[in-house]
């Protein structure tokens, strides 16, 4: 940067006489003065070092003042480096040439140099001022962009704080349905429960209260219907039992109080044994149940007891939601990648496919209405569900109203063991 007080000249002039009598009295009058002698110098200085003002002979040999004034005006303009040319007064035609080219000014020989010092000052104090202005424009474009930046900054900050609030209000919304949802679960399986025990706790007390008239009369003849109305208290106290013992394990499974006892138990013999416990129930119905795929050669390692009420709770279901004449079908089969498939599948009154998530919560039931048609807490398929997924398995369901419901216990092939003929023979020896 130029110094303050003085300002620094160029003096460029082919005739030395002319260049130093100029230089020196600028000199005197404070200016920090430079010469140079021809064109291709002044050029060269200029590249080299700044200058505040440029005083430019039109006259001179070679390269002449108007060339070297295009030649500066090509990367430099007049309002930051001024430029007067110094010209004879018959020189009029240069002279309008290079106020055309961009000559700031010029003064004529021979040189008065109050006029030179005046137009000089004014070219400076232009300079300055339009580097002053160059300077508080390019600061405030600085400005400018670091408010802008910050604007920007605030208002990504803005938009993530906006997106977060959304999420966490969705989040909220949700977990406000979730908790609607299980409200209204709970109120269903109330009123449920209430069905449920209220129909086995009348039937012991109505029973029970026959027993005691027919005891306290003088006809003895009745009493030979004691033994049925104590097997209608029996079947409505282990229906209470039932449910009883469902909710028990359910809330057991859920606080992870659950202890497998395992051991290598006989897929056959697990299916079988389902089977018998509710062919009495599929008759009295007037429903027939199929029996395919047995795998008797697979031995499955898992909680027998838990795995036959996981087993036994979806053949009651088909049972149950079946009507009279239809077929229940259950199979054991290996997918390819060696799992376990346990199918009991029914051509009963079926679910809608968008009911079926609510059948896999707990209390949860495809039919909420208090007057629905069949019993059922609702605990059936998600205890299953639980214990499957004990053993490290999932459930499966695929359902189509008035079509019937497939349900697959699906075990993982870890848990599988092939017995050989040799096994089998020292298991029957043993027995």
């Amino acid at each position: 940067m130029s110094n303050e007080t003085s300002p620094r000249v160029l003096v460029v002039d082919d005739l030395e006489a002319n260049r130093a009598m100029l230089a020196r009295r600028l000199t005197r009058r404070g200016f920090d003065t430079e010469m140079a002698d021809d064109g291709p110098t002044a050029l060269r200085m200029l590249d080299e070092s700044e200058f505040d003002i440029v005083l430019l002979d039109i006259m001179m040999p070679g390269m002449s003042g108007l060339e070297v004034l295009r030649i500066i005006r090509a990367d430099r303009s007049p309002a930051i480096l001024p430029v007067i040319m110094v010209t004879a007064i018959h020189e009029k035609d240069g002279i309008a040439e290079a106020i055309k080219l961009g000559a700031n000014d010029y003064i004529t020989k021979p040189v008065d140099l109050d006029i030179t010092l005046a137009r000089m000052q004014t070219q400076i104090d232009r300079r300055k001022a339009e580097l002053a202005l160059h300077s508080a424009n390019e600061s405030l474009k600085l400005r400018v962009e670091e408010r802008t930046h910050d604007l920007e900054k605030m208002n990504f900050d803005l938009r993530n704080e906006i997106k977060q609030r959304q999420s966490l209000e969705e989040g909220l919304r949700l977990e406000k349905r979730r908790a609607e949802a299980a409200n209204r679960a709970k109120s269903e399986f109330l009123a449920t429960m209430s069905h449920e025990l209220r129909t086995p706790l009348n039937s012991i007390i109505g029973f029970s209260d026959l027993i005691r008239q027919q005891l306290q009369s003088e006809a003895p003849a009745g009493t030979a219907r004691f033994g049925e109305y104590a097997g209608y208290i029996n079947e409505s106290g282990q229906h209470l039992l039932r449910i009883v013992n469902d909710i028990l394990d359910l809330t057991k499974i859920d606080a992870g109080k659950t202890v497998l006892n395992e051991s290598h138990t006989s897929v056959a013999d697990l299916v079988e044994r389902s089977i018998r416990l509710v062919d009495a129930l599929a008759q009295k119905n007037n429903i027939g149940i199929d029996l395919g795929g047995e795998l008797e050669e697979v031995e499955l390692f898992c909680d027998e007891i838990l795995m036959r009420r996981a087993l036994l709770n979806m053949l009651s279901n088909a049972v149950k939601f079946s009507h009279s004449g239809g077929r229940i079908e259950i199979r054991a089969e290996l997918d390819t990648n060696g799992d376990l498939h346990l199918i009991v599948a029914d051509t009963g009154i079926g679910i809608r496919p968008e009911d079926i998530p609510r059948v896999m919560e707990p209390f949860g039931q495809a039919d909420a209405s208090h007057s629905r048609n069949h019993e059922g807490t609702g605990l059936g398929v998600p205890l299953t569900k639980s214990l499957v997924e004990l053993h490290n398995g999932r459930f499966e369901m695929d359902s189509e109203p008035d079509i019937g419901t497939t349900v697959s216990l699906v075990l993982p092939a870890k848990r599988l063991q092939m017995v050989t003929d040799d096994v089998a023979k020292q298991a029957t020896s043993a027995a």
